[in-house]
């Protein structure tokens, strides 16, 4: 309820006006009205006698209780109540009793239910709105009499020897016109309808699956027709299938290969020690980082602790490739001279042998303990 419409109710209410004016002229239900005043604890103030000598007076020239109402400064169920109290009413005339019943009838005609009879075509008034087929009982009986010819197996019969659908003489007839074959799956069923071709909704999802992938196959057809692409690795003319992603290579193994150039472009510590191996004339090896990480189990082969595999440079712990016997004192870039070591572990390791590194290390590891135990007494 709006605000300007609680107003008015409010207003209304404290003039002494009755529910039913109230809810004619804001156009509200009485019970929403009751409800309102009810938790607005409305109140009306007890309302002053009128002049009934005057009202009286009005009433008999002929004013109306809502001039009367106005002229005496009350409301106009207020005037009607004292007025009928002391025996004054309104009456209605004989010509306006008659005026409002002839209209009354005008209008029961003009929503009175016409219909075409489908036997005779004459056009009819119906008593009720369900009797809308025949203009009477001759018309019906007449109708059920007449042949209509099965749409099945064209055999002429009574409408009112046939089946329950009139389209049909008998159920044998209707089950054979409703029988179809599921173009997804192949089962035979009695349908609902003539024009049925899916069995189920499964099958229906997968029938519009098919023409959507029939289209796409149409436009992807459409724009590749005729075009050639060269393979970006042997450089082969090659045109691409439906269904398939290849647009820069002609096979999987010219995308392999690309992925392993990629690869190999990807790990630059790889491609530095290779490098390093170069410059001192070192025997070397192909090979990948993550290679010899899986070979060693992920342990560092130094410190013999297990190395995360989520962490990344610059955390001291992270994996690092490390020479056994250093390039720089004639080791080699192969497998069996690479192992897994910590970023931390390696550092400490430099040039140094095997041994003397898990010495280094050890050493580092109690001096970082002692650290953290007793800080202030290192």
């Amino acid at each position: 309820m709006t605000e300007e419409k609680a107003h008015m109710i409010t207003e209304l209410f404290l003039k002494g006006e009755s529910i039913n004016e109230i809810s004619r002229r804001v156009h509200s239900a009485t019970r929403t009205i009751n409800k309102y005043i009810k938790e607005q604890n409305l109140v009306r103030e007890e309302t002053p006698p009128i002049d009934l000598e005057k009202a009286i007076e009005l009433f008999k020239e002929g004013k109306s209780y809502a001039k009367i109402a106005k002229a005496l400064s009350c409301s106009r169920d207020t005037v009607s109540r004292h007025l009928k109290a002391n025996g004054y009413a309104w009456e209605v005339p004989d010509k306006v009793i008659k005026a409002n019943r002839e209209n009354g009838k005008k209008a029961r005609e003009n929503s009175e239910h016409w219909y075409v009879c489908q036997n005779c075509g004459k056009k009819y008034k119906a008593k009720k709105k369900n009797r809308d087929k025949y203009c009477s009982r001759e018309c019906a009986f007449e109708a059920h009499k007449m042949t209509i010819t099965c749409k099945q197996c064209g055999k002429e019969y009574k409408l009112s020897e046939g089946w329950q659908d009139q389209n049909y003489c008998s159920k044998e007839c209707h089950d054979k016109a409703f029988t179809f074959t599921c173009e997804i799956c192949g089962k035979t069923l009695i349908g609902t309808s003539p024009n049925q071709k899916y069995c189920s909704r499964a099958c229906r999802l997968e029938a519009s699956r098919r023409r959507s992938s029939e289209i796409y196959r149409r436009k992807f057809e459409e724009k590749y027709s005729g075009k050639t692409l060269i393979c970006k690795v042997c450089g082969k003319e090659f045109v691409p299938e439906y269904g398939s992603k290849r647009r820069s290579f002609c096979s999987d193994e010219c995308k392999e290969e690309a992925m392993k150039e990629h690869r190999r472009k990807r790990d630059k510590s790889a491609e530095k020690a290779r490098r390093r191996a170069r410059k001192r004339n070192c025997e070397i090896e192909k090979f990948t980082k993550k290679e010899i990480f899986e070979r060693d189990n992920w342990i560092c082969q130094i410190c013999g602790k297990p190395v995360d595999k989520n962490l990344k440079y610059p955390d001291p712990y992270v994996a690092t490739l490390d020479h056994i016997v250093p390039l720089a004192k004639g080791g080699n870039h192969t497998r069996d001279n690479v192992q897994l070591a910590h970023f931390i572990c390696n550092s400490y390791k430099r040039d140094l042998d095997q041994a003397t590194a898990q010495t280094a290390v050890k050493l580092s590891n109690r001096k970082r303990q002692k650290q953290e135990v007793l800080p202030g007494l290192v």
